[in-house]
């Protein structure tokens, strides 16, 4: 007959056990979530590199508010452009951020300038390169980015002014 293993075990024994396997868990889920979010700084740090290492002067191109949408993110062969302030910023280095499926690719595309004077317009302009310029469409076209309703609505519980 196979020898068989007896775990009889007293109560004191079974509850140290059970501790030992909790925070074991807990180690490994702790331990986990560290790797993610120092996967997730190096890739923004390397984005950062890369926007902050090469960023060329403005350019004379001139954009209607309207042209920016053929850079909204939905071509992966095209750069990501943002109006912001009269100048247009290639944000293609975030991505993650502003292509499809991103936090915010409601941004890209547009003339973002009242949108972001809501929550941190200086971040585009620090760490992404200008592109070009924003021109007046003589037809009144415009193409300003909305802020989503849910995130006006958070906004306001903080108290940020209604734009």
């Amino acid at each position: 007959m196979p020898p068989t293993l007896n775990l009889n075990l007293n109560t004191k024994a079974k509850t140290g056990l059970t501790v030992f396997i909790v925070l074991a868990v807990l180690l490994i889920a702790a331990l986990s979530i560290y790797v993610d979010l120092r996967h997730r700084a190096r890739n923004r740090s390397a984005a950062t590199a890369t926007a902050t290492t090469s960023t060329p002067p403005t350019s004379n191109k001139t954009f209607k508010a309207i042209d920016l949408l053929a850079f909204n993110g939905t071509d992966p062969a095209k750069p990501i452009y943002i109006g912001y302030e009269g100048k247009v910023y290639d944000v293609t280095a975030g991505k993650d951020f502003y292509a499809t499926g991103g936090d915010y690719h409601w941004l890209a595309g547009k003339d973002a300038t009242d949108a972001l004077h809501l929550f941190g317009g200086d971040i585009i302009k620090n760490k992404y390169p200008p592109v070009g310029t924003i021109i007046p469409d003589p037809s009144g076209q415009t193409n300003t980015a909305q802020v989503p309703e849910s995130l006006t609505l958070l906004l306001q519980q903080q108290g940020a002014p209604a734009k």
